[in-house]
């Protein structure tokens, strides 16, 4: 496999993982966003409705009460102001849960039921106080259904709040779970990461810088007349090819290099003869030369 290749095929391994990490990273987030939607949505909104629909109706019964007992006008005018206000977060309510239609959830239908059937009756229990203190009539006033109006409005709006707020409570679970889960998976993948990127650059040293690191101890060796070293040739890449081209220049150069030797060994051989004759020829010329003087 070409160096070029490996190069690319590790960084695409890193991208790949890296993508992977980022896709499931942004699927969590996105799954906690969109619980946090629905938390904001309906949850959050409906405990301040009835917060304020319990508000209003408390004002609205304080004011009743108090106009029965000092039949001032400006008191019954609060009630119909708060009673009013009351009603119409009831509506809005309705509205917003769908009610009387298959799309309300099962467990908000009786707590409506209930507001509808105390408010009915509370109002009608009011208007009998209203006409019996304006003009005296014998409207059937009960006070204990009254009261028993009053306190289930409340209970009712009590055990809505409630309701709402162990759905935000379980909201608020999941999305801890969520949470939870994706910093454990982000973390495991992080990881897994760190191991590929680690395993790639070992593959990457030990295929490619630590055979590059011997071909340049095997080429400066060779530099300094250590001839008898070849590099690796068992490769298929671009190291591979170069270790064959140099091979074969080492090859080269050491068979020219022990050809010149011999060459120079063998011309060595031949002047050492020819000055072994020369040497011999002049001993015998100053042999021959000696023997004249003596005869003369």
């Amino acid at each position: 496999m070409k160096i070029k290749t490996k190069l690319i095929l590790s960084i695409s391994i890193t991208i790949f993982f890296t993508c992977i990490i980022a896709g499931m990273s942004y699927n969590f987030l996105h799954m906690v966003q969109n619980r946090a939607e629905e938390l904001v949505e309906f949850p959050i909104p409906s405990i301040i409705r009835l917060s304020k629909m319990s508000n209003a109706f408390l004002l609205s019964s304080q004011y009743a009460l108090s106009y029965r007992v000092t039949g001032l006008p400006e008191e019954k005018e609060r009630y119909f102001e708060q009673a009013e206000k009351f009603e119409n977060l009831l509506m809005d309510l309705k509205v917003v849960l769908k009610y009387g239609t298959p799309e309300i959830p099962p467990e908000d239908v009786p707590l409506i039921d209930d507001l509808l059937g105390h408010w009915q009756s509370f109002k009608a229990q009011t208007n009998a106080y209203f006409l019996q203190k304006e003009f005296g009539t014998n409207e059937n006033v009960d006070d204990i259904l009254f009261e028993k109006n009053i306190r289930g409005i409340v209970e009712t709006l009590d055990a809505y709040i409630s309701l709402e707020q162990g759905e935000i409570g379980t909201i608020h679970n999941e999305i801890n779970i969520l949470t939870d889960r994706a910093s454990l998976v982000i973390i495991i993948a992080a990881i897994v990461l760190l191991l590929i990127v680690i395993s790639l650059n070992i593959l990457v040293v030990r295929g490619i810088v630590m055979p590059l690191e011997n071909f340049q101890t095997i080429v400066e060796n060779f530099g300094k007349g250590i001839w008898h070293k070849r590099a690796e040739m068992n490769r298929k890449d671009e190291i591979g090819t170069l270790s064959t081209v140099f091979n074969s220049m080492a090859n080269n150069i050491e068979r020219s290099q022990a050809i010149l030797e011999a060459r120079v060994r063998e011309r060595t051989s031949e002047l050492n003869s020819k000055l072994e004759e020369i040497e011999r020829l002049k001993h015998a010329a100053e042999s021959g030369k000696g023997k004249g003087e003596a005869g003369a």
